[in-house]
């Protein structure tokens, strides 16, 4: 099928899938519950039970190859195709996520965890105003989870629509209160408005919040020197609070400018790039760190579609 084609389907089937979500979803409000799947024959089980015997790599091309083999014997387990989605996207395939996850629920239609790993999977492709509607039906269908709340948030970031993106950062935070993932895209939201006393102010938050890791204080140190009230941080404050907020020194002399080392180049260290933690990958409290994309991975897998 050519790329136009594609195109043109995508709003069919996103209607569809929609259409289909918002059924189930009044089915399940009657009391009517879903077929169960097939039991598998020997071979199938089989192949399960060697798939089931094996450690899941901890790289992110084995461990998105090892979740297309469980996806492919088990195809009606909705959580190996959650599992698999996300690890499409810790090798940087996030348009494959997405067809994967349609596929999916055009097969399952209504499936809670599936619809909400579509949408953050339409957010990580940088489609906000796709996945927007499909978040909103996941979010009807898992009013607890934190995580669609910070896919929509976002997704209004994308936008440039930061009034809104905040709201759901907020309500995220309602559920899950000092959360250093929500703080943390909190404050890039603020950041990316323009506003970086505010991004000062939940950037220490995030970075103070147990849980929270490399990344978070690597956006803090970008707006580390924008002083922050203390009525403003987190009790208890972190020890590093009073280094951050003091001054830098005053410079040389012009008269006398200071020597560079020979080895000043070595010596630079490059500012590190906000990095905001879009839902499709948020992490938990935990704090462990984002799967670096590999481009390479994302081709193997496609080529073994």
């Amino acid at each position: 099928m050519s790329a136009a084609h594609r195109v043109l389907r995508r709003p069919l089937r996103l209607a569809a899938i929609l259409m289909a979500g918002s059924v189930l979803a009044a089915c399940a409000s009657d009391g009517a519950t879903q077929a169960a799947a097939p039991a598998p024959n020997d071979e199938r089980a089989a192949a399960i039970a060697d798939l089931k015997s094996r450690p899941v790599p901890d790289d992110p091309i084995g461990k998105a190859a090892y979740w297309a083999q469980r996806s492919e014997v088990e195809p009606d387990n909705v959580e190996i195709s959650v599992q698999f989605a996300k690890a499409l996207r810790g090798i940087g395939s996030n348009d494959r996520a997405v067809e994967f996850l349609e596929e999916r629920l055009i097969k399952q239609p209504g499936q809670p965890e599936l619809m909400a790993e579509y949408g953050k999977s339409l957010v990580a492709a940088r489609r906000p105003q796709e996945a927007l509607p499909v978040l909103a039906q996941a979010r009807q269908m898992k009013p607890d989870d934190w995580t669609i709340l910070v896919a929509q948030g976002v997704a209004y970031d994308q936008l440039g629509d930061f009034p809104h993106a905040r709201q759901s950062y907020e309500a995220a935070l309602a559920i899950s209160p000092n959360n250093p993932a929500i703080l943390n895209n909190l404050g890039l939201s603020y950041m990316m408005a323009g506003d970086k006393q505010n991004a000062a102010k939940y950037l220490r938050m995030a970075a103070a919040a147990p849980g929270a890791n490399a990344q978070v204080r690597a956006n803090l140190a970008m707006v580390a020197d924008v002083p922050v009230a203390a009525a403003e941080a987190p009790p208890p404050a972190p020890p590093v609070e009073a280094a951050e907020a003091a001054p830098a020194p005053a410079p040389a002399p012009a008269s006398k400018p200071a020597p560079k080392p020979k080895t000043e180049r070595a010596m630079t260290t490059p500012v590190a790039k906000p990095v905001a933690t879009p839902a499709a990958e948020v992490p938990v409290a935990t704090g462990a760190p984002r799967a670096m994309a590999t481009t390479k991975g994302a081709s193997e897998l496609r080529g073994s579609d």
